[in-house]
């Protein structure tokens, strides 16, 4: 089985967001309807020896400064596809 890739990934400094599509089928008032979520996860670069590791704290102010710039980053991608599919019509897009 192939390990699902986010949909949007991006990196500030050692922050790294990612945010994974979410669809869920189902009807209203008799209708079919495919309702559409996100998922946004936040974590923390930082090496150990020659080895990367992936953390969800943060470490001080410029991390916080780091994570926010990279949270606005993300809503702004969720904002933008809510506006630009109604609703959740392939999540493959």
């Amino acid at each position: 089985m192939e390990k699902q890739r986010p949909c949007y990934e991006k990196r500030v400094g050692n922050i790294r967001v990612a945010i994974w599509e979410n669809a869920s089928e189902g009807t209203v008032n008799g209708n079919a309807t495919t309702r559409c979520w996100y998922n946004v996860a936040l974590t923390r670069r930082y090496k150990v020896g020659t080895e990367w590791k992936e953390a969800p704290t943060l470490n001080g102010l410029g991390d916080i400064a780091q994570a926010a710039l990279a949270l606005r980053l993300a809503e702004a991608w969720i904002a933008q596809r809510q506006e630009s599919i109604p609703a959740c019509e392939d999540a493959a897009e």
